[in-house]
């Protein structure tokens, strides 16, 4: 009966703040905090911790008191293509909820982006969202020197309306910011280090930052251990997010800084993200302690 009882008023609560299933847009903010520095000049081209045809996946839940709610799946891919006469990276990531909740809250998210194969610079982004019954279109067309970019905006299928974004420094989408995230050599950095990052969210570009936090062992769900980076970063108030350094995301203690896990506190309780699979990966797995 208290189990019970504990279903009921989550699944209440979990309604009214549409946070069982929005791990998705959640997911992919965490993502690009593994951490990234935009004034890096450096070709990253001969130094990336990916590569064509590398495959992620992850399984998110929802945490209230010591219930623990397994909400859906999400994956992670890369392949090269040709676009506008220029070879790019294309990089996709899915989300959806489990079948057996979707009664409940429907989800089917596809994030896209395409960046150059040297400084991993964003040349288009796509955002298709479906949420219980909220749907909306996003696309970003960024300027060669990343000093402008045109946003694309429509919700519910109504007409796309059209935003010019003037940019002082390059600003990014959680793809391409989380992607150019993985070359960075972490060994320069210590534990307090703050680094601030331009970063297109809703039509809006926000200046974020993160926050190294050092070395940590971590448990993952698959009940390996794995030596990691640990980061916090800011997160945008007003959402589902309290604001302040309540993200938390711990990235693979060897050359490919997959994230292994992530969490953040939420209005109603918490979530948790768990790397389930890593496939094609560029470099030998190194970090797994036992």
């Amino acid at each position: 009966m208290i189990v019970t009882s504990k279903l009921t008023g989550a699944f209440f609560l979990l309604r009214k703040y549409s946070v069982l299933f929005r791990f998705a847009r959640w997911f992919l903010l965490i993502n690009f905090l593994l951490s990234f520095q935009p004034t890096h000049s450096q070709c990253l081209g001969k130094n990336l911790a990916f590569r064509s045809g590398e495959i992620m996946q992850f399984d998110a839940y929802y945490n209230w008191g010591l219930l623990r709610v397994k909400a859906g799946k999400a994956e992670f891919t890369t392949a090269m293509e040709e676009k506008d006469g220029e070879s790019l990276f294309h990089i996709k990531a899915t989300a959806h909820s489990l079948s057996s909740w979707d009664w409940f809250f429907k989800v089917r998210d596809t994030y896209e982006t395409w960046v150059d194969t040297c400084r991993l610079y964003p040349r288009e982004f796509i955002q298709q969202t479906s949420e219980g019954g909220y749907q909306a279109y996003n696309r970003f067309a960024f300027d060669r020197n990343l000093r402008s970019v045109k946003t694309f905006h429509s919700e519910k299928g109504k007409e796309l309306k059209e935003t010019t974004l003037q940019t002082e420094k390059p600003a990014f989408d959680v793809m391409s910011a989380a992607y150019a995230a993985r070359s960075i050599d972490y060994s320069k950095m210590s534990p307090g280090d703050k680094i601030p990052i331009n970063i297109i969210l809703n039509n809006e570009i926000f200046t974020l930052y993160y926050r190294y936090l050092g070395k940590e062992v971590v448990k993952n769900i698959d009940g390996h251990h794995y030596r990691c980076l640990k980061f916090s970063a800011m997160a945008v108030e007003g959402t589902i997010f309290k604001g302040g350094e309540d993200l938390f995301v711990w990235v693979s203690d060897d050359q490919n800084h997959v994230p292994v896990k992530a969490e953040s506190k939420i209005l109603v309780g918490s979530v948790n993200v768990f790397l389930t699979k890593a496939k094609n990966l560029r470099y030998k797995v190194t970090c797994i302690v036992d």
